[in-house]
């Protein structure tokens, strides 16, 4: 069920009846999507009564409409953000938000071979990267769609998923894109997920159904854990990335603090050095403070997405 202009739905209180007719629909459809350009229009009572049609056990009274737990169920899509994409024969033309315009792009390597004048536009690209970091997040118990894929074997069956993977510090944040696919058989075979995402860069997937309630939060908690373990390495790297770049930031400053202090040493009276080594030390220690909340790391690992994969398409 998909309800365009849902702000609507929310009415002036409970008892409406276009609230009422929201909580009939969203009872009666196995998936309900609304659409709204604004949908918090500054009363959190009404917005509170929208998000409890998506689910109303997690939203049972207005003190539980937090950002953190309305993130999940919106996908927010803001004008200065929209990139505009047109399919040219084997090709794109985009239109970035700032009005920037490429031509003849493909996303998959396969697509790059086969039409080499074109440019091939990966991950590795800052604005295809930031794309990525805005997809929203996998929320435990989230149905997990059950699809087929045109260009894969039968055997390949199993969960695919992709994962942001990162670390988050005072003035710096980093963060990689994890592709991982555990078969049936409960094997992890990383050329096939990185093969997956590729396909899924290429055709539209056909979906079959969906795994829900306890099959979906089963099939969450599993790639957790082998996320977590997988993600160590990339975890690992990001770290001493960010060792590196301290320790740089550490030489150069101790380096410039200790040309300064013999500067001082050798100009002006006594009671003038004194004074400004004095200011010099109150200067490296408030800096070697903030040096040490820097080497303060907050670890991240978020899934952006999880299917159920069945093989190819062979309609």
């Amino acid at each position: 069920m998909i309800v365009d202009e849902a702000h609507r739905l929310g009415g002036s209180t409970d008892q409406v009846a276009r609230f009422k007719l929201g909580q009939g629909l969203c009872e009666a459809a196995p998936y309900f999507l609304m659409l709204s350009a604004t949908p918090h229009q500054g009363k959190t009572d009404a917005f509170h009564r929208l998000v409890s049609l998506l689910d109303a056990e997690a939203f049972p009274d207005i003190s539980s409409v937090t950002r953190d737990r309305v993130q999940p169920y919106v996908i927010r899509t803001e004008k200065r953000r929209a990139i505009t994409a047109e399919r040219n024969r084997r090709t794109w033309n985009l239109t970035w938000p700032d009005g920037e315009e490429i031509n003849r792009v493909v996303f998959s390597g396969k697509e790059a071979k086969q039409t080499p004048t074109a440019r091939h536009l990966t991950l590795e690209d800052s604005r295809i990267r930031g794309i990525a970091m805005r997809l929203p997040r996998f929320a435990p118990g989230q149905p997990v769609s059950v699809v087929t894929i045109s260009g894969i074997p039968d055997e390949i069956k199993g969960l695919w998923s992709l994962w942001r993977i990162g670390i988050a510090t005072m003035d710096w944040n980093r963060h990689r894109i994890m592709p991982l696919f555990l078969a049936d058989d409960g094997k992890i075979f990383t050329p096939t997920a990185r093969h997956l995402w590729d396909r899924l860069l290429t055709v539209t997937p056909s979906v079959r159904g969906h795994l829900v309630v306890d099959d979906a939060i089963n099939a969450f908690d599993r790639l957790s854990q082998i996320a977590e373990e997988h993600g160590r390495s990339i975890y690992d790297e990001l770290i001493q990335e960010h060792r590196l770049r301290l320790n740089r930031e550490r030489e150069k400053s101790e380096y410039a603090f200790d040309a300064r202090h013999k500067i001082i040493e050798r100009i002006g009276l006594p009671q003038v050095r004194d004074y400004r080594l004095n200011l010099l030390r109150q200067e490296e220690q408030s800096w070697y403070e903030e040096l040490e909340r820097k080497a303060q790391v907050y670890p991240e690992m978020v899934p952006l997405l999880i299917i159920r994969v069945e093989g190819g398409d062979h309609e």
